[in-house]
């Protein structure tokens, strides 16, 4: 038989459990269930055919099936010492199970992949008429057992499996003291560890043929690494009056380093840690008594070796792709956002957004790629909508979103078109139930993404749907 490649099927459930014996101590248990069906690949096409009749069409016959379980348990706790002092800790376990396979085959001729993580955060919060105050601890362990899969030009497809772990702890504190009443001073500070390891796996090959060249053996091969960094922050905000406040702050940020593994050329690559220096101009209002809402931001930042994904220049397999880092570049711009409730039931927002983005220093492949765009980073981005509610507990809601044209690539050669999509909605609200249909992407104006000429991917098409709650 035959199956819909771009088929999906999702199933979740939570559930929720608190407990407070006494004013002072608090403990809220959370579980969610997620079980979902897909084929990740169910957005590339093959784009000639897209783009001279529409069809979805896979660009190749044999299509992956990945059933994913994924299941999330939080614990939170509070301890209130006294009207200045608390404690809160939360615990965090998350474990996803991964089975894939080419479509019409078992998960079991595929690959099971436990994934895990835990993590722990204790914030102590102290709290008086003119300081705020809160430091804490944060640490988290994950391991991901990992599959990438690709092709190589005789037609074999791959798979390489890989074991990817990190243990990140960090220390941290931030306080806010009102120097006099309006002002208000926020200073803090956080120092950030993070060891990242990649053991390589085994490569497995589809239809092997004796005499194909196949990549090398990188088996058992481990790449690890550790990194820290101090980051800094430091802002000054002042309330004109109730309804008009301006801030100013500014950050170190930092992202760490890492490694990988191409596919399907099975060449381990690390890249290092990124780091930014951002300072922010923000203004909040609001009239009319909070009926009308204006906030703007404007921002700058440098990078220092921003983390790129881009082409591996090694190989001539567009599929293998890498993390480098550009040596620097800068990011600054604007938002405004503006949401108006012009009655009880009536409700319109919209915004709109500028980021001009540039590499100062980027070589890449031998090629100076100073002044370049970003790649994936429109400069203009907007959106509007607005939503009425009926006095039978029905409501209707309706976005469109826009984003200019950008380029797909570092070298600037791709441009994405500009992207414009619309999605309503309708509900109806009965005690702890809602139903709402949805259309999203009403005008249905798929267009493609990305490409490399053969194949590519393209927006959603329009989908129309039907979603029950409950709240318990």
């Amino acid at each position: 038989g035959t199956r819909d490649f771009a088929e999906f099927k999702e199933n979740t459930e939570r559930a929720a459990l608190s407990w407070q014996p006494t004013d002072r101590f608090s403990a809220i248990l959370k579980y969610t269930y997620v079980d979902s069906d897909s084929n990740p690949d169910r957005d590339r096409v093959d784009i000639n055919r897209f783009l001279t009749t529409g069809e979805r069409i896979s660009p190749t016959p044999s299509q992956r099936d990945v059933k994913s379980t994924v299941q999330r348990l939080i614990l939170r706790l509070r301890y209130t010492f006294n009207d200045a002092l608390r404690l809160e800790s939360e615990t965090t376990y998350w474990n996803r199970e991964v089975s894939s396979g080419d479509v019409g085959r078992p998960p079991s001729d595929g690959l099971t992949r436990p994934n895990e993580a835990i993590t722990q955060e204790l914030r102590l919060h102290y709290e008086t008429d003119r300081l705020r105050a809160v430091g804490g601890l944060f640490f988290t362990d994950t391991t991901l057992n990992q599959a990438t899969f690709g092709s190589l030009p005789n037609g074999l497809g791959i798979r390489n499996k890989f074991q990817r772990t990190s243990v990140n702890s960090a220390i941290f504190g931030e306080a806010e003291y009102e120097i006099r009443p309006g002002l208000r001073l926020i200073a803090g500070a956080r120092y950030d560890t993070e060891t990242t390891k990649v053991t390589s796996g085994v490569l497995e090959f589809s239809n092997p043929d004796p005499n194909a060249t196949l990549p090398p053996d990188q088996s058992g091969r481990v790449t690890e690494a550790t990194y820290s960094a101090f980051l800094p922050k430091l802002g000054l905000f002042y309330d004109f009056n109730e309804n008009v406040s301006l801030g100013f702050v500014a950050q170190q940020g930092y992202r760490a380093g890492g490694g990988g593994i191409t596919i399907p050329g099975n060449r381990p690559f690390q890249y290092d840690p990124e780091f930014t220096d951002t300072y922010e101009l923000s203004l909040r209002t609001n009239f009319f008594d909070q009926r009308l809402f204006a906030n703007a931001n404007f921002y700058y930042t440098k990078w220092k070796d921003q983390q790129v994904r881009v082409p591996d220049p090694q190989s001539t397999n567009p599929q293998d792709t890498i993390t480098t880092n550009a040596g620097r570049s800068t990011l600054w711009g604007g938002e405004l956002e503006i949401r108006a409730i012009p009655t009880d039931a009536f409700e319109i927002y919209s915004s709109i957004g500028y980021a001009n983005t540039e590499y100062d220093d980027f070589i890449f492949n031998g090629q100076q790629l100073a002044g370049n765009d970003f790649a994936g980073a429109p400069d203009w981005s907007g959106s509007v909508g607005g939503r009425y509610y009926f006095e039978n507990n029905l409501w209707v809601a309706l976005d469109a979103t826009y984003q200019a044209s950008a380029f797909s690539d570092v070298q600037n050669t791709i441009r994405q078109p500009s992207r414009f999509f619309v999605d309503a909605r309708i509900g109806y609200e009965f005690g702890n139930w809602s139903i709402i249909a949805y259309a999203n992407s009403v005008l249905n104006n798929e267009i493609v993404l990305s490409s490399d000429g053969t194949t590519g991917t393209v927006s959603e098409p329009r989908e129309i749907g039907i979603i029950l709650q409950g709240r318990f």
